[in-house]
């Protein structure tokens, strides 16, 4: 159910629980009673309080620069065996691409989310694809051309609209998450992401391949296939954070993160001739997943989002 009784978009995990935390400042709005979020600060007891109450995935859709608290609270929850996934900057500025605020995405073992629409084709700047080369993309989804709840008008939340951005492909890829793990309830936050970067839409196959990192920067291991991974189950991969870089400058670092050297969490990369990209429109999934109650955190100020409205005509 939509706005106000209009038809609504139906979602990747229907049996999934959300938590739901909108952060950033306030300012005042157009009249007295209207508020407007300019998503200029986080509160990083939100990922504390969402950890606390059993978050096992952790969608995070702005971009902000990194305090020690929220550096701390992202370390508590990948300690803590939760997903934490990060929406990449809807366009490039300078020589590295990276605005000043590309956090939580550029943090050690989040999993970075590009967007990318039915043609594979993912966002671009000034006619540009859109890569960081100091904030590595790990995965990439759909989130160009999706319909989405509100119209160009500020004012109200009637109608839909065509929207575009890593905002929507980041909760998307955490609803396939899980629904693998509503599917194999024993798989570890650590084997998801091994499960996501091992099964995607890389190669004419299915089941677990070689990771394969995209050498250009664009897609990171692959367009995200929810087909794949739910035919493969999780538990037979390592348990271990296979982003997780050791390199000393990273934050938070592999000690904070809990990384332990007995443990190697490196993937292996291949050239870009190597990968092939398959769509991520993928078959409808039917029976076999068990519908568990399963916790997620989306932080829903969304920056940098790019809308195209559109009319409904009845």
């Amino acid at each position: 159910m939509g706005y106000l009784g209009q038809p609504g978009v139906k979602g990747v995990a229907p049996g999934a629980k959300i938590l739901f935390f909108a952060v950033g400042g306030s300012t005042p709005g157009d009249s007295p009673d209207e508020m407007m979020c300019n998503g200029d600060s986080v509160d990083a007891s939100a990922v504390s309080t969402a950890v606390a109450g059993g978050a096992q995935i952790i969608s995070v859709s702005l971009g902000i620069d990194s305090s020690p608290d929220l550096i701390a609270a992202i370390a508590a929850a990948k300690r803590a065996g939760v997903v934490v996934l990060g929406a990449l900057p809807n366009e490039t500025t300078g020589e590295t691409g990276a605005p000043s605020g590309n956090f939580p995405a550029a943090a050690n073992g989040v999993v970075t989310v590009q967007a990318i629409g039915a043609d594979n084709a993912i966002e671009e700047t000034d006619g540009k694809p859109n890569v960081f080369p100091l904030t590595k993309t790990d995965i990439a989804g759909p989130g160009i051309a999706l319909l989405t709840q509100g119209s160009s008008d500020p004012n109200t939340r009637e109608g839909v609209t065509i929207g575009d951005g890593t905002s929507y492909a980041t909760p998307i890829i955490a609803g396939f998450l899980a629904m693998v793990k509503q599917k194999y309830p024993a798989a570890t936050g650590n084997q998801l992401i091994q499960t996501l970067i091992h099964n995607t839409g890389t190669g004419t196959g299915t089941g677990n391949h070689p990771p394969a990192r995209d050498a250009k920067g664009e897609v990171g291991y692959g367009l995200v296939s929810l087909d794949h991974m739910l035919e493969v189950n999780p538990t037979t991969d390592p348990d271990v954070n296979p982003l997780i870089s050791t390199e000393s400058e990273q934050t938070p670092t592999a000690q904070e993160l809990g990384w332990s050297p007995s443990a190697s969490s490196s993937a292996p990369a291949r050239t870009a001739s190597e990968v092939e990209l398959r769509s991520w429109f993928l078959p409808a999934v039917t029976g076999g997943v068990a519908i568990l109650v399963l916790t997620l955190l989306f932080l829903a100020v969304v920056t940098r989002r790019k809308k195209r409205a559109i009319s409904l005509e009845s």
